[in-house]
């Protein structure tokens, strides 16, 4: 992977996405969600639909995020009670306002406003997500530097622990050329 210095340890430096992982993993049956305002094929003629690089939201069924050769690395935020389905999850995520094209915004302020509404929805636990920004990117400029198998799963300092949750949510970071539709 390679980024150019003057954004190597910025926000921009890296693609933000949720990962919805289960207690037990087997290595494909993860859920990735993310944005985008990257190319949509048509899957018959080839044609790009998204000329005008609008962002749109994406679930991806069946990831293993280590299959993928572009993570940077992985930090649990919560473990979603067994009463959270799958599907609601998706209505929760689907129902996150998109980044503001005109203002800038990009998959990280998606990220952020995830982590709120997951919040206010007693998904995830609460805690300081300005404090957790300036973690986050740290830990992610340390995967960068100094790879590591080990950097695939990092639990947060605020994640709760309980063996009564079923799954984890986790920020998966990559490369910022590549996406979670890769993984």
């Amino acid at each position: 992977m390679s980024l150019q210095e003057g954004i190597r340890k910025t926000y921009g430096a890296y693609h933000w996405g949720v990962l919805l992982a289960p207690k037990k993993s087997n290595g494909r049956d993860n859920m990735a969600y993310d944005v985008s305002d990257g190319v949509r094929l048509n899957g018959e003629t080839g044609q790009d639909l998204n000329s005008e690089r609008d962002w749109f939201f994406r679930v991806k069924n069946n990831v293993n995020p280590l299959d993928s050769g572009r993570l940077v690395g992985r930090v649990m935020i919560g473990k979603v009670p067994p009463q959270t389905a799958e599907n609601d999850l998706e209505t929760i995520l689907r129902g996150v306002p998109l980044p503001d094209k005109e203002s800038g915004e990009r998959c990280r302020h998606w990220v952020w406003n995830a982590i709120s509404t997951l919040q206010n929805e007693s998904v995830i636990p609460n805690f300081d997500i300005e404090e957790f920004k300036v973690w986050i990117l740290d830990y992610a400029n340390q995967c960068l530097a100094n790879p590591s198998p080990s950097n695939s799963l990092q639990r947060s300092r605020s994640a709760m622990s309980s063996s009564a949750y079923e799954g984890s949510l986790s920020l998966m970071l990559s490369g910022q050329s590549g996406t979670l539709n890769e993984v």
